[in-house]
C-alpha cells in the first residue's frame, strides 16, 4: 500500500521560503530609507526646506523600520545569541541599533539642514548594516545551525508568510507563477485582485517601487489607480508623502492578509 503524498513543504523549504520573505521584507525597508534619506540630502543641495523630507524618514524609522528591528532583536537576534559563534555578532548588532534609537532621537530634533543630512545618512547607514547583517550572517548561521528560521520569522509582523500553503513547489514563496493549476492560496489572491489592478506581485522589490512611482507621476489630478500588493505597502506612502506632501491620496481596499489593495490618487496640482 502507497503512503498517500502531501503538498506541505519541508522544513528545509519552510527556512529557505522564511529567509526569502524575510530578505524581501528587509530589501524594501532599505530601499525605503535610503530612497527618503537621498529626499533629504537633495532638498538640502537645492536649498528648499527640508523639513517635510525629514519628518517623513522620521516617521518612516518610527512607524516601520524600528518595530521591525525590535521584533528581530526578540527573534532572531536572540535565537542567535545562543550560537557560539553568532553570539558576538549579536551583541555588535545591539549595540549598533541601541546607537540607531539615538540617531532617530537626534534627527527628529535637527534645526538644520546640514544636521538633518548628517541624522539621515547616520540613519540609513545603520540601518543597512543591520538589514544586511541580518540576511547574510545570522540567517545562514542559524540554518547551519539547524535553528527553526521558519518559527522564528513568523514572529515578525509584517514579513509575509511566504511558508504557509507554499505547496513545495517552485520554491518561490507564493509569487503566484503557478505549479499546475495553484494552490489555496494562490486561489485566494486572485480572487482578491481585481481586473484592471497594477498587480505588482511577481515583481522584484526594486522593479516594484520603480513601477509604482512611474505611474504616480504620470497621474493627473482626480486620477487614481489601484495597486495589488502581498504585504502592506505602508513605506513607500511615506516616500510619497514626504515627496508630494499633501498630493497623493491612499485608501485601503483589501488588507491582507493574501492581497493588500490600495486606491492611490493624485489629490492636489502637480
Amino acid at each position: 500500500m502507497t503512503a498517500a503524498t502531501t503538498d506541505q513543504p519541508t522544513a528545509q523549504q519552510r527556512d529557505t521560503l522564511a529567509a526569502a520573505a524575510l530578505r524581501t521584507r528587509n530589501d524594501e525597508l532599505s530601499l525605503a530609507v535610503g530612497t527618503a534619506s537621498v529626499q533629504v540630502r537633495d532638498a538640502a543641495d537645492r536649498l528648499v526646506g527640508t523639513t517635510s523630507f525629514r519628518d517623513g524618514l522620521v516617521q518612516l524609522l518610527h512607524d516601520e523600520v524600528m518595530p521591525h528591528l525590535a521584533a528581530t532583536d526578540t527573534t532572531l537576534h536572540a535565537a542567535a545569541a545562543q550560537v557560539d559563534r553568532l553570539a558576538p555578532v549579536v551583541q555588535v548588532l545591539r549595540a549598533e541599533l541601541a546607537r540607531l534609537d539615538t540617531v532617530v532621537e537626534a534627527l527628529a530634533g535637527t534645526r538644520t539642514a546640514a544636521g538633518g543630512v548628517a541624522a539621515a545618512a547616520a540613519a540609513r547607514v545603520l540601518v543597512d548594516s543591520l538589514l544586511t547583517a541580518q540576511d547574510d550572517v545570522l540567517v545562514p548561521g542559524l540554518l547551519a545551525a539547524q535553528v527553526d528560521v521558519a518559527a522564528l520569522v513568523e514572529a515578525v509582523p509584517g514579513v509575509d508568510d511566504a511558508t504557509a500553503g507554499s505547496g513545495g513547489g517552485c520554491g518561490c514563496g507564493g509569487c503566484g507563477c503557478g505549479s499546475g493549476g495553484g494552490d489555496a492560496a494562490d486561489t485566494l489572491s486572485a480572487q482578491d485582485v481585481q481586473p484592471g489592478d497594477m498587480d505588482v506581485r511577481p515583481l522584484p522589490p526594486a522593479v516594484r517601487h520603480e513601477q509604482i512611482f512611474a505611474t504616480v507621476a504620470r497621474l493627473l489630478p482626480g486620477e487614481a489607480f489601484v495597486l495589488a500588493n502581498d504585504h502592506d505597502p505602508a513605506p513607500l506612502r511615506y516616500q510619497l508623502d514626504a515627496e508630494q506632501p499633501g498630493q497623493i491620496g491612499w485608501e485601503y481596499l483589501a488588507e491582507g492578509p493574501q492581497v493588500w489593495r490600495v486606491l492611490i490618487s493624485r489629490t492636489g496640482c502637480c
